[in-house]
């Protein structure tokens, strides 16, 4: 079970201290709207995998990753997952470590 929240945990204690190091950042507010989860399905995302991937890792309904997605498009102002990362990497919302950053390397989605 820890090895399961692990990862969670990370993340979360990554997006808040990016949430600190950016709030002073103008930009519209819209990209620190971010959830937690929002932040794990970008930093995924940042990692190559689709959303049927995504779906499986985070064990929720592949519909449930798109309306996550949208979001993220919404709220980073982007039209799909590539801008998206490359939005959330200049925005300084992923870091080198959170993208490089590995649940468990056999469940990494191959095609």
């Amino acid at each position: 079970m820890a090895r399961l929240l692990q990862p969670i945990l990370t993340l979360l204690a990554l997006h808040f201290g990016i949430a600190q190091s950016n709030s002073g950042a103008s930009l519209d507010g819209s990209a620190h709207d971010l959830t937690a989860r929002e932040m794990t399905i970008v930093t995924l995302l940042s990692q190559g995998l689709t959303a049927e991937g995504l779906a499986r890792r985070l064990s929720i309904s592949p519909r449930t990753v798109g309306k996550h997605l949208e979001h993220i498009y919404r709220k980073l102002d982007v039209r799909d997952r590539l801008m998206a990362v490359q939005t959330a990497h200049e925005l300084g919302l992923l870091t080198a470590t959170a993208a490089n950053f590995r649940f468990n390397d056999t469940e990494h989605d191959r095609p």
